[in-house]
């Protein structure tokens, strides 16, 4: 190989060793990011946690993105996990089984996304 290849083959092992795990750019991605920004320039640092039945009781019985568990076994909440500062958090309430809604897979940021103007209201009048 001569040098030109060779550098860009290091070039493409730095990209590839370095490339973020997850691209958070799908519509969901930006809708979730824009709640989260608008909540935490307001200050609000106190928990908050409802069921996803609570903010659409029509699909309280339909399974969430498709999977086992429903909307009534769901919880959305904001708040403070692990070393994150506050952030919008999916739970598993069956499994106790707490994510970073970003984290989540795509389906289920989808289904959550149309429930957040719901959330962001209820947050809002809880600490009025």
């Amino acid at each position: 190989m001569n040098k030109l290849e060779d550098l860009k083959n290091q070039i493409n092992q730095i990209m590839e060793e370095n490339k973020p795990a997850v691209v958070l750019n799908s519509d969901a991605d930006k809708t979730i990011r824009e709640l989260e920004k608008e909540i935490t320039s307001s200050g609000l640092k106190s928990n908050f946690e409802i069921r996803l039945s609570d903010l659409a009781p029509e699909k309280a019985e339909l399974k969430l993105a498709g999977g086992q568990f429903t909307y009534t076994d769901y919880s959305l909440s904001w708040k403070h996990i692990g070393d994150e500062n506050f952030r919008l958090i999916l739970t598993n309430l069956p499994h106790k089984n707490a994510k970073i809604l970003l984290k989540t897979p795509l389906q289920f940021k989808e289904a959550i996304t149309e429930l957040l103007p719901v959330f962001s209201e209820k947050l809002a009048n809880q600490f009025k």
